[in-house]
């Protein structure tokens, strides 16, 4: 460009350096930044919220308050945009006072914070519990004609719900339904999660029967909080009766599931897990073709002091070899030709077991 008298305006310099930060090229960026104002074109607002935004993400946040500082002794107005950048990072590492701090610097210059504001402040706050606060947040994002979406209700759910409110989180969840608003899977999965820590089971099975209705479909992530809620209460068979629905359904647990049984387990029987319980549960997720949850068995064992035996290596060997020769195969289907394995050392284990395989599950 400078070779035909063509030179960068300061819209080409923005842009190209925040492409450079989103491909994780920041010294570039720094450097044309650097580059640009040495040229003699000054940066504009969009330029310096690119440059704070970046450096939030990197928590450098005295340079980007730096920035702010600079930006404005120059005549520069910071955007709603800018001042978010701020409160972003500040509210992703908790510094929820700093957060404010900006927050109040944008109304006594006359920003009108936006949706987005409140919602990162709102999540902020109830990831710290303070949800009074938050809940102040929403009366003022209300008062300034703004419209909580699914995301707001989501982090006022949760947070009351961490706290023990569920009165309050209940009104928040009638409260989204009359603005016209869908309650998610994540939404009704921390209620019910919420409800069972509280020794509310009955309610929690009651909303979680309603979802049907509701159009929602059951995840893992909600089939596992009754499951462990039935467990903790010690309602084995609910818990047995629940897993069956779930796989019925096509649901497949994950490793908080199976976790829940054993420790349902332990409490029905006072009893801790031994190597052949472990080895069970790991072989009925082999042979669903569910790997991943056999080897969470398999760590979890490790966690809990509990030695694997012989028979656990020769069920993994088994699953291993089966899934093997099924790729090698093209995905034919049952094949017969899964070794009789009996006794194994664990390396055999690592032997058998692709390299692509071994970095997924550990």
């Amino acid at each position: 460009m400078k070779e035909d008298d063509c030179y960068p305006t300061v819209r080409t310099y923005t842009v190209i350096i925040d492409a450079l930060f989103e491909n994780y090229r920041k010294f570039e960026a720094i450097n044309l930044f650097n580059e640009m104002r040495n040229r003699g074109c000054e940066p504009n607002v969009h330029t310096h919220t690119v440059m704070i935004d970046a450096m939030c993400k990197e928590r450098k946040f005295d340079e980007s308050r730096r920035m702010l500082s600079e930006m404005m002794q120059k005549g520069l107005v910071p955007s709603v945009t800018t001042y978010n950048a701020l409160i972003d990072g500040y509210c992703k590492e908790a510094m929820m006072e700093s957060a404010q701090e900006i927050l109040d610097l944008m109304n006594s210059n006359n920003c009108s914070p936006n949706e987005h504001t409140y919602n990162e402040l709102i999540c902020g706050f109830c990831k710290r519990k303070n949800v009074h606060k938050a809940m102040s947040l929403l009366s003022k994002m209300v008062e300034h004609r703004l419209t909580p979406n699914l995301v707001t209700y989501d982090s006022l759910i949760h947070g009351q719900c961490k706290v023990g409110h569920l009165d309050i989180a209940s009104r928040l969840l009638e409260m989204m339904k009359e603005n016209g608003l869908v309650p998610d899977q994540w939404i009704y999965s921390v209620f019910i999660d919420a409800l069972c820590k509280n020794k509310r089971i009955e309610e929690a099975r009651v909303l979680f029967n309603s979802l049907k209705d509701k159009g929602i479909k059951a995840n893992e992530v909600i089939y596992t909080a009754l499951i462990d809620g039935y467990c903790k209460a010690g309602m084995i068979d609910d818990a047995d009766s629940l897993l069956e629905i779930m796989l019925t359904e096509g649901c497949l647990p994950n490793s908080s599931t199976y976790n829940a049984l054993i420790d349902g387990l332990m409490v029905e029987r006072g009893v801790m897990p031994d190597a052949l319980t472990y080895t069970l549960f790991l072989d009925a997720y082999g042979c669903l073709g569910l790997l991943h949850q056999a080897f969470d068995v398999l760590k979890h064992m490790f966690d809990t002091g509990c030695d694997p035996s012989h028979h656990t290596y020769s069920f993994l060997i088994k699953h291993l070899s089966k899934k093997k020769l099924i790729k090698e195969n093209n995905n034919a289907g049952e094949l017969d030709l899964v070794p009789n394995v009996s006794f194994v050392d664990v390396a055999d284990v690592w032997k058998t077991m692709e390299f692509e395989t071994a970095m997924e599950r550990f």
